[in-house]
């Protein structure tokens, strides 16, 4: 598994050319309650203490990154 760190998802969405938006929508559509102010927050590093909720975004977004850095590589 890749680097929970938020920079680091950052630079991959970046990378695959695909907004903060198009992870929000992919982690609602997989049941993830998550608006634009607190996924940047969880990135930006803004709630130190990971909770469970903060823990449940960042493996949910290095999943979806990796979902589409594997159709990309095909």
């Amino acid at each position: 598994m890749k680097t929970l760190d938020g920079n680091a998802l950052i630079h991959r969405i970046i990378d695959l050319k695909k907004k903060k938006v198009d992870v929000i929508r992919e982690l609602n559509k997989r049941g993830i309650s998550c608006h634009a102010s607190r996924f940047s927050d969880v990135l930006n590093g803004n709630y130190p203490i990971r909770t469970e909720k903060v823990m449940e975004i960042l493996t949910n977004t290095d999943k979806i990154l990796t979902d589409w850095e594997a159709k990309q590589a095909q």
